[in-house]
């Protein structure tokens, strides 16, 4: 008997092993004009559909491509579940492209020497915090463009390798304020 209950809570574990929760990804920002790529994993039978109508079914396929013309919410039903996906607006950062390292080298070779945010549009100005492990800031400055070079800003001293977050904020031609959170890698 005990051999029978082990057999059946083993078989019991198995088949809910092949069960997977079902996640999505894919950027959630919605841009006008762009298309929206989705990729859903997990479970095996998947249907799309746009959540002001429920009913009506985009895709059953794994990956859904779409180009909605507002900002878009879509259900992805699945064998086990049923997923909301809710996409933000995401206009402020559509026309403004930008880019943070996540690695720089302060090893004076003129090569990545310097924590170097870009920012690809017309912006007022940049405001970059860098904090130690233990939360400290070690650099905070304000300009139109702000660059960081490994050192701390109080004592002028070389920071250790390692990794160091940061805040990353701009103000675009446009009055929107876009703020990142990131790590970037100190290495020499």
């Amino acid at each position: 008997m005990k051999q029978l209950i082990l057999l059946l809570i083993f078989l019991n574990t198995l088949f809910i092993g092949f069960n997977q929760i079902p996640h999505v990804q894919g950027e959630r920002q919605f841009c006008q004009g762009e298309p929206i790529e989705l990729r859903a994993y997990g479970d095996t039978a998947y249907a799309w559909a746009n959540a002001n109508d429920p009913d009506s079914i985009i895709s059953t396929n794994s990956h859904l491509i779409d180009a909605p013309t507002q900002t878009p919410t879509y259900y992805l039903y699945t064998d086990n579940d049923t997923l909301l996906i809710e996409f933000f607006d995401g206009q402020a950062s559509c026309y403004c492209n930008y880019f943070l390292p996540n690695f720089f080298s302060p090893d004076g070779d003129d090569f990545n020497d310097k924590f170097d945010p870009v920012v690809n549009c017309e912006h007022f100005a940049e405001r970059l915090t860098i904090y130690s492990r233990e939360q400290l800031i070690v650099f905070d400055e304000t300009d139109y463009h702000v660059v960081w070079d490994g050192r701390n800003q109080a004592t002028g001293e070389h920071m250790a390798n390692g990794i160091y977050p940061y805040i990353f904020s701009f103000i675009t031609d446009r009055g929107d304020k876009v703020t990142l959170q990131g790590f970037v890698l100190l290495g020499r």
